[in-house]
C-alpha cells in the first residue's frame, strides 16, 4: 500500500467516524449480534438457545471425584516395601561406574604391558 493510498484510507475512516459521531446515517445495516437484518428488529435473547454442550458441564463433578480419590489413597496404609528400590545399592553402582571405567582402562594397559614383557 502506497503512502497516498494509506492517507486516503485514513481520511475515509476519519470521515466515517465523524459522520457516526454526528449521527448521520450512511444507510448501512446495524452490525450487532442482537439485530435481525431481515425483520430489522432487535432479537430477544432466549435462554433455551444457549449451547448445552459446554466444558463446564463436561467436567462437572470432576474436581470432587479427584479430591475423593486422593483422600482414599492417603487413607490407605503406606507400604514401605513399595517405596524401597528393588536393588538397594543401585545408586552406589551408578556412582562407581565412572571410576570403574578409568580403572578398567588402566587394567587393560597393564595387561598389555605385561604381555609385551613376557614375549
Amino acid at each position: 500500500m502506497s503512502l497516498a493510498e494509506a492517507s486516503e484510507a485514513r481520511k475515509a475512516r476519519l470521515m466515517a467516524l465523524r459522520n457516526r459521531k454526528a449521527g448521520v446515517d450512511d444507510g448501512s445495516l446495524i452490525k450487532s449480534r442482537n439485530f435481525d437484518p431481515e425483520s430489522r428488529t432487535v432479537r430477544k435473547r432466549n435462554p433455551l438457545d444457549d449451547i448445552e454442550d459446554t466444558i463446564e458441564k463436561n467436567v462437572e463433578g470432576l474436581a470432587e471425584m479427584i479430591i475423593s480419590e486422593d483422600e482414599q489413597r492417603r487413607a490407605q496404609d503406606l507400604d514401605v516395601f513399595n517405596i524401597a528400590p528393588k536393588r538397594p545399592n543401585w545408586d552406589l553402582k551408578r556412582d562407581m561406574d565412572k571410576k570403574l571405567a578409568k580403572l578398567e582402562r588402566k587394567t587393560q594397559e597393564a595387561v598389555h604391558t605385561l604381555i609385551r614383557e613376557l614375549e
